[in-house]
């Protein structure tokens, strides 16, 4: 992906992160759910080959996790009873990016 970023005389404006779509039934039920890879952009490229979507900024409930992959979940889980326990809801599905050798910076989009 970002081979035909850079391809397309494109450049990446931030760091990569995931949306992870399908939260509520992972942490439900362990169900699997689909990861969306983005890279912010400061312009378009031009490849008909990448869906650009604009994505504005919002409030976000925020930590990071250093526990490893496999305890990802209760992060979430974490993450997710700390909105609710706020008054806060969940307006779109969290974004996750790595940083440093294994830390994780969680992010879930809120009003």
């Amino acid at each position: 992906m970002l081979h035909d970023l850079t391809a397309s005389d494109g450049e990446a404006a931030g760091e990569p992160f995931l949306i992870i779509h399908g939260i509520d039934g992972m942490l439900a039920t362990g169900a699997k759910g689909d990861v969306e890879i983005c890279v912010p952009v400061d312009r378009p490229p031009a490849d008909e080959h990448l869906l650009l979507t604009p994505m504005p900024g919002t409030s976000a409930a925020v930590t990071t996790h250093d526990g490893g992959c496999l305890r990802l979940p209760a992060a979430y889980a974490t993450l997710a009873e700390w909105i609710s326990g706020n008054g806060r809801k969940p307006i779109a599905p969290p974004r996750q990016s790595a940083f440093g050798d294994a830390a994780v910076w969680l992010a879930w989009p809120i009003r």
